[in-house]
This record gives structure tokens, C-alpha cells and sequence, in this order.
């Protein structure tokens, strides 16, 4: 286990930012804290990190674990040029070899063409490839980022996005978002958060099954929705625009077996069936609003 996150409650004057909140991370893990914006991930990331103290509750990184951070909004001094900034923060770390470190961290995320040029004409993306490369100066095992791809455009987002799945291979990560594609595309595992509070803590499809189960049935026949109803297991049954079924099973059941029973002993023509999944952002409502 790299880190540990347990009964941390972090208050600012009358306002509760985190309430209780307990997580631990696995080496190798590529792990999202999602959330709506004022949900509590900054906080939980600064408290992590130590940029705040936790009023009450315990943060365990392992004995030998170094922690890469790359904070909100990737602040970075605009009058540096890449070479000089990571060489400040390299020293700041008190990197040893610390012109091989910063070789290797430009290699890993691509910015030796803009190495020599200064930070305030760089274009966002690669302001974001410059954050990456001194959160992993030192060669860190727990990489912390917060909110990596904000303010990018879409191939940004993307380069971003390979970048850390890539990182991923080596590093524990954890990122934080309120963009859901992003946290699908890259995280193995998903953390919700909500106002303070944990409110779902598991693997990305896991989770998308995990919160109910629909069969799709698209079939034509006499009492279709009166006989649906009557199956064992079934708690609604929505009729949609294309004539086809939704079934809406208790207890995330699979009841296409009996569905497909149903059908053949009403003498129905069945045209289609299959297990629908709910979508990250389907799940993130529910659990957020």
C-alpha cells in the first residue's frame, strides 16, 4: 500500500471540506477523485500532500514512497525558461544528478523542444508537459495531480491523457477531476466524492454496473408491458421512442433468461435484447445530486 487515507476531516471556519473521508491506494494503481466542483478534491489532494493540515484523522504514505505533486492551476514562474525552472526545482528537491534527472523527465513528457524557451510563451499543453516533468523530478512513486487537463483544448486533453496512462505504468497516481471522459479514458479505479464525503470507491466497471442493471428488449406482441411487469425481479418497465423496452431489474439482476422465456411463451417476436450498462455520467448524477 502507497497511500492511506483514514477518518480525515478538514474544516475551514463553520464549513466542513472533508467529513470523514478514508481511502487507501495499491502501488500500480492509476486511481480518479472525481467530484463537482467544490466537492472536496483540491482540499483532500493539499491535505495529502501537507499544503494543509488535517483536523482530525491520519495520511500514511509508505516508509520509502516519494510524492510528485502537481497542484490546481500548475503554478510556474513565467520569466524562467523550462531548463532554468527545473533545475530550481530540481535543487529545491535536492535531486542527486540532477542534470540526468531533468534529461530523463524531458524525455518521458516530451518538451525538449521548448526546454531553452521561456515558461510565459508556452501554449497551455505544454505549461501542463512542464508541470509533469518536475512532479517527477526526484522519480517520485506517488504522483498527485490535480486537475492535469484543465483549460485544455480537446488534443491537449488528449497528448495530457496519454501522457499520464503512460506514466501510469511506473508511477501510483492519483488525479483528480470533475470531467468525467477524462477519468474513463485514464483511471483504472474511481473515487467519488460529494460534498465532502466518499459516497462510491470502486473499479471503473464495477461501477458502471454496480448501480442497477437495464435489459434493452425491442419485441412485439399483445400485454408486452402488463406481462414484463409480472416477471419476478423486475421493478419498472419504461417503454421507449424507438418501440423498444427498458426493464429495470431489483437487486442489479440479469434477467435476460427469463425475459427471453416470457417471450417464447407469449408466442412474441423478439427483435433484440441486452444487457445496457449505465454510463460514468449517469452513475456520477445520481450519486452527486
Amino acid at each position: 500500500m502507497v497511500l492511506k487515507v483514514e477518518n480525515v476531516t478538514k474544516k475551514f471556519g463553520g464549513t466542513v471540506a472533508l467529513d470523514n473521508v478514508s481511502f487507501s491506494i495499491d502501488h500500480g494503481e492509476v486511481v480518479g477523485l472525481l467530484g463537482p466542483n467544490g466537492a472536496g478534491k483540491t482540499t483532500c489532494m493539499r491535505v495529502i500532500t501537507g499544503f494543509y493540515t488535517a483536523d482530525e484523522g491520519n495520511i500514511s504514505i509508505s516508509d520509502k514512497a516519494l510524492l510528485g505533486y502537481l497542484p490546481e492551476n500548475n503554478p510556474l514562474y513565467q520569466n524562467l525558461t523550462c531548463e532554468e525552472y527545473l533545475n530550481y526545482v530540481g535543487n529545491l528537491k535536492g535531486v542527486k544528478d540532477l542534470k540526468n534527472a531533468i534529461e530523463e523527465v524531458v524525455k518521458k513528457t516530451f518538451i525538449e523542444e521548448i526546454f531553452y524557451k521561456e515558461i510565459a510563451t508556452l501554449s497551455k499543453g505544454f505549461r501542463q508537459r512542464v508541470g509533469l516533468a518536475q512532479a517527477l523530478l526526484g522519480n517520485p512513486d506517488l504522483l498527485i495531480l490535480d486537475e492535469p487537463t484543465e483549460g485544455l483544448d480537446p488534443n491537449q486533453r488528449e497528448d495530457i491523457r496519454n501522457l499520464i496512462k503512460q506514466i501510469g505504468k511506473e508511477k501510483t497516481v492519483l488525479l483528480s477531476s470533475h470531467v468525467l471522459d477524462e477519468v474513463q479514458k485514464t483511471c483504472e479505479r474511481v473515487i467519488i466524492i460529494n460534498k465532502g464525503e466518499i459516497v462510491a470507491d470502486s473499479p471503473v466497471k464495477k461501477l458502471e454496473v454496480g448501480q442497477g442493471t437495464s435489459i434493452y428488449v425491442k419485441v412485439d406482441g399483445k400485454d408486452i408491458i402488463k406481462s414484463l411487469k409480472l416477471l419476478k425481479g423486475v421493478s419498472d418497465v419504461e417503454k421507449l421512442e424507438d418501440g423498444a423496452y427498458l426493464i429495470h431489474s431489483k437487486e442489479n439482476k440479469d434477467l435476460r433468461s427469463d425475459i427471453t422465456k416470457l417471450v417464447a411463451k407469449n408466442k412474441w417476436e423478439l427483435y433484440e435484447i441486452y444487457l445496457k450498462k449505465k454510463s460514468l455520467n449517469e452513475v456520477f448524477k445520481e450519486l452527486t445530486t
